[in-house]
C-alpha cells in the first residue's frame, strides 16, 4: 500500500461527471479475477465509499478503479500459473 501527501505528486480533478473532490480525495484500485456481475461492482463500489465515510473521506471523495483479469494471468507463488 502507497501512501500519498496531497501536493506531493498527486494530481486529481476538483470535479468529474459533477462529483466534486478536495484534499481528502482517496483513490482504491482492486485488481481481481473476471466473472462479477455489474451489480455486484456497484454493490462494492457503494460499501467501500460508506466505509471510508466512517473514518471521515466523504463519499465524494472516493475513487475507485476495478481492474479484472483472467485467472490464468495469476501466480500466488514459486512461479507457478496454476489456473492456466
Amino acid at each position: 500500500m502507497s501512501e500519498h501527501v496531497p501536493g506531493e505528486g498527486m494530481i486529481w480533478p476538483d470535479s468529474f461527471l459533477g462529483i466534486t473532490h478536495d484534499s481528502t480525495v482517496a483513490f482504491v484500485q482492486i485488481t481481481c479475477t473476471e466473472g462479477r456481475s455489474v451489480e455486484q461492482k456497484k454493490a462494492l463500489f457503494a460499501e467501500i465509499a460508506a466505509n471510508l465515510a466512517r473514518v471521515g473521506v466523504t463519499e465524494n471523495d472516493v475513487i475507485i478503479n476495478l481492474v479484472e483479469t483472467a485467472r490464468e494471468n495469476w501466480s500466488f507463488g514459486n512461479g507457478l500459473a496454476p489456473f492456466a
